[in-house]
C-alpha cells in the first residue's frame, strides 16, 4: 500500500519536532516555606525549572535547598513585581510572596 508523500512528510516533521524540543529539567532538592495565617509549613520537592508554582499567602521564613535560584513574586502566576530571589542553598527570614519560579 502506498502512502501519499504528504503523510510521510508530516510524520517526519512531527518526529523532528519532538526530537528538537527542550527536555524538562527539575531542580534537585527542597524549597521550604510557610503559608499564612497559621505559619503552616509547605515543601516543594524537586520543582521543575521555569514552572510557576502558586503558593497561596506565603510569609515568614523560606529555605531554598535546591540547586536553582528561587524567584519569588508578589502576585500569583509569577506575574508582577519580584519580591526577592533566594539563591540556591540560601534562606530568607522575611519572605512574602504568592508564587515562585526556579531558574538556572
Amino acid at each position: 500500500m502506498r502512502r501519499p508523500m504528504s503523510v510521510l512528510l508530516g510524520g517526519l516533521a512531527a518526529t523532528a519536532a519532538l526530537a528538537m524540543s527542550a527536555p524538562a529539567f527539575a531542580a534537585t532538592g527542597d524549597f521550604s516555606y510557610h503559608v499564612q495565617p497559621g505559619n503552616i509549613p509547605e515543601v516543594l520537592h524537586n520543582p521543575q525549572d521555569e514552572q510557576c508554582y502558586d503558593v497561596g499567602n506565603a510569609g515568614g521564613g523560606a529555605t531554598n535547598h535546591t540547586n536553582r535560584d528561587a524567584v519569588l513574586y508578589v502576585g500569583t502566576s509569577c506575574r508582577g513585581d519580584i519580591s526577592e530571589t533566594i539563591h540556591a542553598g540560601a534562606f530568607s527570614d522575611h519572605a512574602e510572596f504568592r508564587s515562585v519560579k526556579f531558574v538556572r
